[in-house]
Parts: structure tokens; sequence; C-alpha cells
């Protein structure tokens, strides 16, 4: 069952964050003549549990979308804001902990580790 869920099955690779795939990301910028456009949402139907931890949503536990990389995350899989200026969302927005420490940060995991 669970690999029936989109939002699961590939959840906890970094390569599966749309933002991380910089070959993919750059042809798409590409033919949308390098205007970012921001990510296309998971559908809520399509999602049980939350893309990090893997809770199932409930009436208590809510689905929320990152609006940095579209995926679906429970409140505490999604607790930052920040500000997406080349989305258009001047004002903070709901973000998840891995685009936030990976690409919204202003030292990247990827640096802190070196």
């Amino acid at each position: 069952e669970e690999d029936s869920d989109p939002c699961v099955a590939d959840a906890p690779r970094v390569p599966d964050c749309p933002l991380c795939s910089s070959s993919a990301e750059a042809a798409r910028l590409q033919r949308a003549g390098g205007a970012p456009r921001p990510p296309e949402w998971v559908p809520d139907s399509t999602c049980s549990q939350c893309s990090a931890c893997r809770s199932p949503f409930t009436l208590l536990r809510r689905r929320h979308h990152c609006r940095s990389c579209g995926k679906i995350f429970c409140a505490r899989c999604s607790p930052h804001a920040a500000a997406l200026p080349h989305y258009g969302q001047p004002k903070p927005v709901r973000v998840c902990t891995h685009c936030y420490v990976t690409h919204l940060s202003p030292t990247p995991r990827h640096a802190r580790s070196q």
C-alpha cells in the first residue's frame, strides 16, 4: 500500500526533491523562458502520509503543502516560513524543513558540513 502513495514512495531521498534535480530544473527554466514558476502541488487526495516522517494524516494531523517544493507535510515537518521572491511570494510562506535547510538557508547544509 505504501508504494502506491506517490508522496511517500520516494520522500526520504533528496534527489527526488524537484529543487535538488538541478539539470531537470535548468531544462524546465530554459523551456519557460528563464522565469521560475512555483512547483506543482501534490494533490491532497493522493497523499495519505507526511512526505518526511511518514506519519498518517488524520483529522488532527493535517496536510500542509510546502510552497517551495510542492510536497505535502505534517505541521511538525513544515514549521518554517520563508519568502520566495523567485516565485512571486515576497512575504514568508510555509516551507518544509528540507527546503528551508537545503535550499533557503543563508548557509546551505552541504556548505556547513565541510
